[in-house]
């Protein structure tokens, strides 16, 4: 091969080479991208994975928080109602039992209402307020701050206590809606207003009440206990009234109990008799207790203060007419005889501490003649205190001796005293008083009891077209009232 050939041999050689180690370049570079890419699309499917991931976490941490602002919206309100009603109104007693009743059925309406089958989840939400709760009440802390279960319930005390007559007045409402209890109470009510006359400085804020109450002092260990108040008292008419002052401490802590001794206190003075008694000072006293360094006991103390032989009166008048001249009226009876309905209201003076009401069993203020009428005489205690009658009494005309039935409550021929005399005036020679047979009532707050009267009177005996007559009752009772303090006696 000549030199040229050889040349262009190699040369060929050459380029064949360089075409190798351009194509094995460009292979390695196709490689190197596929890799790459390779990578880059795993990568990217990392991403999709981890942002899917992150959707899914968020989405599972909204429907955490939908799920719990569910649960504030729906059920934490009717639990908190639940517990406080629990706590207060049933392991403490406020507005026993009212409060526990009333808190129970709001919460039975609201779970009825929102229903949900998970609540069982919450059963330890509950239990940790309970516990807290507890805490709270029993830690050493609270005793610092002045909370102590025994002065919790002393406070519940009071507060009972003081709505007596009005939860009694609901309950029997709500008995007699439901049927569970008898609606004597609430069908057949009779109340007087309070009357306008020209004795009211004999009978104007008759009876005895008690203010100022409080404790003398603060107490520490073996420091003698005393507590003091005011009384204010007036008798009817003039007369005198005797109010009594006691003291106890019941339902005490066991071991307060041990160290108290006699749950009674010594009061001074213990009875007071006068017509009138104004800004009578009272103390009454027990012996100290023995309490621990950095210790607390709460003694409860109820103060009673009784008035004996305290009376009110109240009157109605009736108006009296044939049965054939009532068959004629189409409308209201009293406007028929142009007679005003102010006047044929039950009124009432003296101490109000018990209502005192008249009226015709049939609600007519205009009675017939030759027909059976029943009027009640009616003793309300409305207060939150006792009361105990002792005698009632009513006037009628002598002129219807003779028309009051054997059946009726009342027995006539009574004597008249010289209060009665002095009160009733030019009137004494035509009135009858008549006496209850059966006296001696005791009325817890929002009881009543009634007296009847059965008159029958003769159509001859009427005047007139129209007569009118009093029906005038007088009652005798005694009152208790009474108020709790709460003292603190603190160790030394």
């Amino acid at each position: 091969m000549d030199i040229l050939g050889k040349i262009k041999g190699v040369g060929a050689k050459k380029d064949s080479e360089e075409e190798g180690i351009s194509e094995a370049l460009e292979a390695e570079e196709e490689a190197r991208k596929r890799s790459f890419g390779g990578r880059w699309s795993s990568f990217k499917e990392k991403l999709k994975s981890g942002a899917t991931k992150v959707k899914g976490g968020a989405g599972t941490a909204a429907r955490g928080v939908g799920r719990l602002d569910s649960f504030v919206h729906s059920w934490f309100f009717p639990i908190v109602i639940l517990i406080l009603t629990v706590v207060f109104g049933g392991v403490f007693g406020f507005f026993f039992p009212l409060l526990l009743i009333i808190g129970l059925a709001v919460f039975g309406v609201i779970v009825g209402y929102r229903l949900f089958p998970r609540l069982t989840k919450w059963i330890l939400f509950i239990f940790i307020i309970i516990v807290i709760f507890g805490f709270i009440i029993y830690s050493p802390l609270a005793g610092k701050l002045g909370v102590s279960p025994e002065q919790i319930q002393v406070t519940a005390a009071q507060s009972t206590k003081a709505t007596a007559g009005t939860q009694a007045q609901v309950f029997s409402t709500l008995g007699c809606i439901t049927g569970a209890g008898n609606c004597d109470e609430i069908l057949y009510s009779y109340r007087s207003e309070e009357a306008e006359t020209e004795y009211v400085e004999g009978t104007k804020d008759v009876g005895a009440k008690i203010s100022n109450l409080r404790q003398a002092r603060d107490f520490y260990s073996n420091t003698p206990l005393v507590v003091q108040g005011v009384i204010d008292a007036k008798g009817f008419l003039g007369k005198p009234i005797t109010v009594n002052v006691k003291a106890e401490s019941l339902n005490l802590a066991e071991q307060i109990a041990k160290a108290f001794g006699a749950t009674t206190w010594e009061c001074v003075p213990k009875s007071e008799t006068a017509p009138l008694i104004r800004n009578k000072y009272f103390a009454c006293s027990h012996s100290g207790i023995t309490v621990g360094p950095k210790d607390t006991a709460i003694v409860p103390v109820e103060v009673f203060v009784t008035s004996e032989g305290t009376a009110t009166l109240a009157s109605k008048q009736f108006a009296l007419t044939s049965p054939e001249t009532i068959a004629t009226i189409d409308g209201d009876k009293l406007s028929y005889f142009d007679f005003d309905a102010n006047d044929f209201k039950s009124l009432q003076i003296g101490d109000d501490s018990i209502n005192l009401g008249i009226s015709a069993t049939s609600r007519e203020d205009v009675l017939s003649t030759s027909f059976d009428n029943y009027i009640a005489v009616q003793a309300h205690n409305p207060a939150s205190g006792k009361a105990d009658i002792k005698n009632i009494y009513i006037y009628i005309p002598k002129s219807m001796k003779d028309s009051l039935d054997a059946e009726s409550d009342f027995s006539c021929g009574k004597s008249l005293t010289d209060e009665e005399i002095k009160f009733l005036g030019n009137a004494v020679g035509q009135i009858e008083k008549c006496e209850a047979k059966n006296t001696n009532k005791d009325l817890e707050p929002s009881k009543s009891h009634t007296w009847f009267v059965k008159l029958s009177v003769p159509k001859e005996s009427l005047v007139g077209n129209v007569n009118t007559f009093f029906i005038t009752a007088y009652a005798i009772y005694d009152y208790e009232n009474s108020n709790v303090l709460s003292l603190e006696v603190r160790g030394q």
